[in-house]
């Protein structure tokens, strides 16, 4: 779904793992271990909010803001990370909608260079977008790793759930979404 699900468990085991054995392994060689792994996998081992870069293994800590309303929308289908990844190089915007530019929410610039390939594949996920960053209590809105699942920073005060259940009536009634409070 886009949301580090898999990887985050991946960054868990070895980390209790390291930890079951006295940490014989040390943060560096973790971090390489992790991200033979998977990609994203470093990322978890960390923890809190960061900027990643390369393919995964370059991970700067970035600071924590307070959370902010957020709704989670995801589609029944799901998009394959590999494939995602091997569309990326030869990839190009969506004419018509090109996502192209930078968002900005409160000085955090929200970047995820897999959307290009998602959406060239999975129109639907940039037209969901697209609909979501027309409406008035969304402030950005972005795919979720490489896909299916996509996210809205909301105005403060919106009702998230509420916007979910437009989503639902005007672009897929089968939806499904999550309406909280998250950190970026």
């Amino acid at each position: 779904a886009g949301l580090g699900g898999g990887s985050s468990d991946a960054a868990t085991t070895l980390l209790a793992l390291n930890d079951w054995y006295d940490s014989p392994v040390d943060e560096e060689t973790l971090v390489r271990i992790a991200g033979e792994i998977g990609s994203d996998v470093p990322f978890f081992l960390l923890g809190g909010p960061g900027m990643v870069r390369g393919r995964g293994e370059i991970i700067e800590a970035a600071p924590a803001h307070a959370p902010l309303p957020v709704l989670l929308l995801k589609p029944s289908f799901g998009v394959a990370t590999p494939d995602a990844y091997q569309r990326w190089k030869d990839s190009e915007w969506l004419p018509d909608l090109d996502r192209s530019a930078d968002r900005d929410i409160d000085g955090t610039t929200l970047i995820n260079d897999l959307e290009r390939p998602v959406f060239a594949k999975h129109r639907f996920l940039a037209e969901l977008v697209d609909w979501l960053e027309n409406q008035p209590e969304c402030r950005a809105a972005q795919l979720c790793g490489s896909g299916s699942t996509v996210f809205a920073v909301l105005e403060n005060l919106a009702d998230g759930d509420d916007l979910a259940s437009r989503a639902r009536k005007q672009v897929d009634s089968s939806l499904w979404s999550w309406a909280g409070n998250a950190g970026i």
